[in-house]
């Protein structure tokens, strides 16, 4: 016989490893969206700084939809604090990067505001690459740990 309480927190487990696979997927997307522009703007002689700007609030505005998930009171850090509650200190890791994530995101859209060319920003926004692929790394360990999740995709 089945039990329900193992049944449901598999179906928790599904839907988790689900959303965290698309949450990836799009943080994934963004960077790679915003080092494309980059890079595209390096090669072309014309002014690309509003497509950069939109890169950069894109790329913002996904950082904003994946805390919010991640950090909702139903949010995967909340399941993993009541699945694992040995992993708390990974846990505050994560809060801590998602708050370095969206300021170090808004001061880039700040900075895209009164910026005068792509060349101003382009640091600003390799930071930024670098810091999401970093945290991506992150949260992959940690979920694999907790779950032994399959978070292959695009890594």
């Amino acid at each position: 016989m089945v039990d329900a309480d193992q049944t449901n927190a598999d179906d928790r487990l599904d839907e988790a490893g689900q959303q965290v696979k698309v949450r990836r997927e799009q943080l994934h997307e963004a960077t790679r969206d915003l080092a494309a522009t980059l890079e595209h703007t390096a090669s072309d002689l014309g002014d690309r700084l509003a497509e950069v700007r939109r890169a950069i609030a894109d790329t913002r505005d996904t950082i904003d939809n994946h805390v919010r998930e991640a950090e909702a009171s139903d949010g995967l850090l909340a399941q993993i604090l009541t699945d694992q509650p040995a992993f708390a200190s990974r846990v505050e890791e994560m809060r801590r990067e998602h708050i370095t994530l969206l300021e170090e995101s808004a001061d880039l859209v700040e900075a895209s505001q009164t910026a005068g060319s792509v060349d101003e920003l382009r640091d600003g926004a390799t930071e930024l690459i670098e810091l999401i692929q970093r945290h991506r790394h992150r949260s992959a360990e940690l979920l694999l740990d907790t779950y032994d999740l399959d978070l292959s995709a695009n890594d």
